[in-house]
């Protein structure tokens, strides 16, 4: 399943027609969807039923927070791209 998704994922490239993209997008889904199920089932698998939902969420917290900075840090500029009012530029 790991070689459908890296063919997948650099199948992107080469799609130039539409029925190709479909094609490559519908596999790309299944594939990293299996992948996404796995990190739920090993929450599930820690503990007892009881906790199960606040596990779930603490992850779904983590991963929310992962993909907003991962997100955010390529819009927020660094220190470095900045000009502070009375700089000399340099």
């Amino acid at each position: 399943m790991t070689m459908v998704v890296v063919s997948a994922t650099i199948g992107w490239l080469f799609c130039h027609t539409s029925a190709v993209f479909i094609t490559v997008s519908v596999i790309y889904g299944f594939t990293v969807g299996g992948f996404s199920a796995i990190g739920f089932v090993t929450v599930a698998a820690m503990g007892r039923t009881e906790d199960l939902d606040r596990r779930i969420g603490t992850l779904n917290t983590v991963l929310g927070l992962g993909l907003l900075y991962s997100d955010m840090a390529g819009i927020v500029p660094t220190v470095e791209s900045h000009i502070f009012a009375g700089s000399t530029g340099v």
